[in-house]
Parts: structure tokens; C-alpha cells; sequence
């Protein structure tokens, strides 16, 4: 019988003695000796330095305490001051700051697009447009009215161009036979060769300009000193209205017609003139009489010869103001308001014989104080002898003023 009693273990240490136990199946120890290294370091040396630096120092003045130091100059000490430059300074500079101010409040160039980069347009010439069909029985005059071109108009709508052709080349080119030719652009029978409307007429036009509003309205002027007003819509006769002959009329070549309107009398029609008289129409009375009239100013040293206007531009700004370019090479800025010493409405109100109408009282606001009330008696005592009822432009005209008293300068200053 096996006794299985447990017997505890007591594990301690040896007694110093050492036990060798040989392996059993290595018998000799393997050694070997291996050198290894990384890639050489590449080593470079640069040298830095900062930029050279400079340093300064900056003082002003003391200011002495309890009163105002001297004011040092702005300039170099070489600077002489001008009085004559302070003053120019001082008076132009208000002027300036006003010019900038309207500069930056006007409209003028709000559809301008500007382009920095440079381009190359090129343009092509899509119609050539000459009536070659004649219009009287004598070959030369039809090609010498042809022949040279005297005035060019686009319409408002930009689909009818019209051009006006007369003899320069005569001797007689005033009186010469005279051709108004209109094209509609875009219609697709089109002939470049033959108008779509040609009019003969009897004296030579200079000048033409379409209405800014209506496309079938088209204004002229001529050699003999007409203003002509055509109405394109019409089949049978174009011509609607013409001015006639008279001592307030234009008894030189109308050089220029432009359209502009006034608070009064609303879209007026102008007219210049190498006789040195500037005149205002209106459509409503058919170029009856001008409305307004201006002299263009004399030359200095002389009294009797005139400065023949050869052109005229309205402001867009302000439809009354405009400039004007004379034959002699000058130009004067001017106001269809120019030298007015009354309104209208004064005339209107002030008591008389019979009533005034706006266009007749607007025609005596530039009269001299010292001839107004003269005058105005005369024009309603011939206006009573007419048995009228109101004073017209027809009434201030045929009293017979001096033109010196209803027609006076334009120039604003």
C-alpha cells in the first residue's frame, strides 16, 4: 500500500557549490565579426548678413509755451512766394471743388465702359448708298446734284438714314437744284443705288437733323436761309412747314439745325446762320416766326461787320446752354436764357389794352428797360388796329421792332 502523504518542499539556497551541465548537442560556439556605415554627411558652410541699416533722427521746433512759435517754410529756401499764384490759388480753387463736385454728380459717362486693354476694330463697310436715278431731264444737273454730299441725319430710331445732295460745284450752287434721299437700313429690299424716298427741291440744303423723339420727323436748312420741317409718314407731300423771308429771319446760309426744348415752349428747333443770328422755332406754328432770337456778338473793332455763326451744341446736362462756334475761329459758351431782364409772366400780368400769350410775352424779355414799355404800347396798339383779340408773335412783328431790341447776345459770360 503506496503512502501518498504530502511533504512540504523547503527550497533555500546552495551551498556555494556550482553544477556544470555539459549541452548535449552544441559543441563548439559559432562567433563572427560584421562593420556596417551610413552614406557620407555632406557638410556646407554659408555665411548671413543682414542689409545695413541707418538710422536717423527728426525734430521739430519747440514750441515756446504761451505763444505761437515761427512757422517754419514748406518750400526749399530757394522759393520766392507770388502774390500773383496765392491769389490765382484762391480764386480758382472754389471753382475747382465746384467743378468736381458737379464731375462727380454728373450722369455723363455712366454708360461709358472703359476698356484698359488695347483693341483692334475693325470696321465694314456694309452699304454704299448713292441715288443714281434722275430726277429732271438735264443729265448734268441731276449728276451735279448728286454729286456731292451736303448733310447727313440718322432718325431717332435708327432705322432710316437720310442725306441731303446739292451742286457746290456751280457757280449758281445757292439757287441749284437740291436732292433728299432717305434709306431704310434694315428692310431687306433695300437698294443701295435708289432711295426709298427722293425729293427734289428748289434751294440747296446745308444742314439736317432728325427729331430726338418722333423718327418721321426730319428738319433742315438751306443756302437761301429756309428752315424746312419734313414729315416722313407722309405719301404725297413731305414737306410740312418752311420759314419765310423777312428781316427776323436768315438771310444767309442756315450752316446748322439742332432740336433742344425750353420750360416754356417745350421742344424748340434752332437754327444758325452765317448772318450772325441764332433763331428758335417751334412745330406748333409751323416755323410761322422764330420764338426767340439771338445776335451772335460783333467783332470788337468794327460796328457794322457781323460774326457769321458756323456752328452750335446743346448741353445734355442743360437743354438751354449750349456753345456756339463763329466763322472767325471763336467759340462762346451761351444761354438760351441769356440777357433776360424779365419773365414772361411779368408781361402777362402787367395791364394793357388787350392779353398776352406766353410765346408773345416770352419774345419781350430781353427788351431794354428803357424801351420796354414803349415798345409794348405800340405792339397792342397795332394788335387793336388788327382787330385781335390777344397779342401774338404775329403782333410783336409786325409793330416792327428793332432787331437790336428783341434779338440781343446769347453769350452767358
Amino acid at each position: 500500500m503506496i503512502d501518498k502523504t504530502l511533504i512540504p518542499a523547503n527550497f533555500g539556497d546552495g551551498g556555494g557549490e556550482v553544477v556544470t551541465l555539459p549541452s548535449s548537442w552544441r559543441r563548439a560556439v559559432v562567433s563572427s565579426e560584421k562593420d556596417s556605415q551610413t552614406e557620407p554627411v555632406v557638410l556646407k558652410a554659408r555665411g548671413m548678413q543682414e542689409p545695413a541699416i541707418t538710422e536717423m533722427e527728426v525734430q521739430t521746433e519747440t514750441i515756446e509755451e504761451g505763444g505761437m512759435a515761427e512757422q517754419l517754410p514748406l518750400v526749399s529756401n530757394n522759393f520766392t512766394e507770388s502774390v500773383e499764384l496765392t491769389n490765382f490759388l484762391l480764386q480758382s480753387t472754389p471753382l475747382l471743388e465746384e467743378q468736381l463736385l458737379r464731375n462727380v454728380n454728373s450722369s455723363a459717362f455712366d454708360k461709358h465702359d472703359v476698356s484698359w486693354e488695347e483693341q483692334h476694330d475693325q470696321v465694314d463697310c456694309l452699304h454704299a448708298l448713292k441715288h443714281s436715278v434722275p430726277l429732271s431731264n438735264t443729265a448734268t444737273a441731276a449728276a451735279s446734284s448728286l454729286d456731292s454730299c451736303s448733310a447727313v441725319a440718322w432718325n431717332a430710331s435708327g432705322t432710316v438714314v437720310a442725306a441731303a445732295y446739292s451742286p457746290f460745284d456751280a457757280h449758281n450752287w445757292p439757287d441749284g437744284e437740291s436732292v433728299l434721299c432717305t434709306w431704310s437700313v434694315f428692310r431687306r429690299s433695300m437698294d443701295p443705288s435708289k432711295a426709298d424716298l427722293a425729293l427734289a427741291l428748289s434751294s440747296s440744303l446745308t444742314s439736317l437733323a432728325f427729331h430726338p423723339t418722333d423718327p418721321s420727323v426730319l428738319a433742315g436748312g438751306a443756302c437761301n436761309g429756309d428752315v424746312l420741317l419734313f414729315d416722313l409718314s407722309q405719301k404725297d407731300d413731305q414737306l410740312w412747314a418752311k420759314s419765310s423771308l423777312s428781316s427776323y429771319t436768315h438771310q444767309e446760309p442756315v450752316l446748322q439745325v439742332a432740336w433742344s426744348s425750353t420750360p416754356l415752349h417745350g421742344r424748340v428747333l434752332c437754327s444758325i446762320s452765317a448772318d450772325g443770328k441764332m433763331l428758335v422755332w417751334t412745330v406748333a406754328n409751323k416755323l410761322l416766326h422764330p420764338v426767340l432770337g439771338f445776335k451772335l456778338p460783333k467783332p470788337v473793332a468794327s460796328k457794322t461787320f457781323i460774326e457769321g455763326g458756323a456752328c452750335f451744341a446743346f448741353s445734355r446736362e442743360d437743354p438751354t446752354t449750349f456753345v456756339a462756334g463763329l466763322e472767325a475761329g471763336k467759340i462762346f459758351k451761351c444761354s438760351l436764357f441769356a440777357n433776360e431782364e424779365r419773365r414772361a409772366e411779368v408781361v402777362r400780368m402787367q395791364r394793357g389794352d388787350l392779353p398776352w400769350d406766353d410765346a408773345a410775352a416770352a419774345l419781350m424779355t430781353r427788351v431794354p428797360a428803357a424801351h420796354y414799355h414803349r415798345l409794348k404800347a405800340r405792339v397792342e396798339k397795332e394788335a387793336v388796329l388788327a382787330r385781335e383779340n390777344i397779342v401774338t408773335l404775329g403782333s410783336v412783328y409786325a409793330a416792327s421792332p428793332d432787331q437790336d431790341l428783341l434779338f440781343r447776345s446769347p453769350v452767358a459770360f
